[in-house]
């Protein structure tokens, strides 16, 4: 699985908001997210949810197969967002 970094939105990071964003995505036959599929479901606020959808969009994953043969899969996912401040 490649997935490049969400942005941290800097307001938030500076103000201290931190959290995990749970995504709900369908990866195609080839490993790639659907964009319409690609929602979060459980999130602390809605910039971080907007930086994660936005990054999940540019992931790729190994395909799922059955018998030898890829499949769309519905999966999810965690994006931890954290400051490093103790």
């Amino acid at each position: 699985m490649y997935c490049p970094p969400p942005e941290y939105p800097p307001s938030l990071r500076n103000s201290g908001v931190q959290g995990r964003v749970r995504l709900e995505l369908v990866v195609d036959t080839l490993g790639r997210p659907e964009p319409a599929t690609v929602r979060a479901v459980t999130s602390p606020n809605d910039s971080l949810s907007s930086a994660a959808v936005t990054a999940m969009k540019s992931c790729l994953f190994t395909p799922a197969r059955i018998g030898g043969r890829a499949v769309r899969v519905l999966i999810q996912i965690p994006i931890d967002f954290k400051t490093g401040r103790p």
